[in-house]
């Protein structure tokens, strides 16, 4: 590729809108609701296995549940301040 040439991203120029729609933020809302599920879900399954599974596999279900968890707080609206 010469310098001259650049990637263009797959979404340019499509006629996307800044500000999401209703069904965007319905889509949003089932997406942090089916997070936190799931990381409840792991967050359950991690303290029913402590004891009793080997330790690494109990940290790495703890350290998914962070993941989630902070991918929830990154997805979540913010308030205006």
């Amino acid at each position: 590729m010469s310098k001259q040439q650049s990637i263009k991203h797959p979404a340019e120029g499509a006629n996307v809108s800044a500000r999401p729609t209703g069904a965007q933020d319905d889509t949003k809302a089932r997406v942090l609701r089916d997070l936190k599920a799931a990381s409840d879900l792991v967050e359950s399954g991690a303290f029913d296995l402590a004891g009793h599974a080997n330790n690494d596999t109990v940290s790495d279900m703890i350290r998914v549940v962070a993941d989630l968890q902070l991918l929830i707080t990154q997805l979540t609206p913010r308030r205006n301040q």
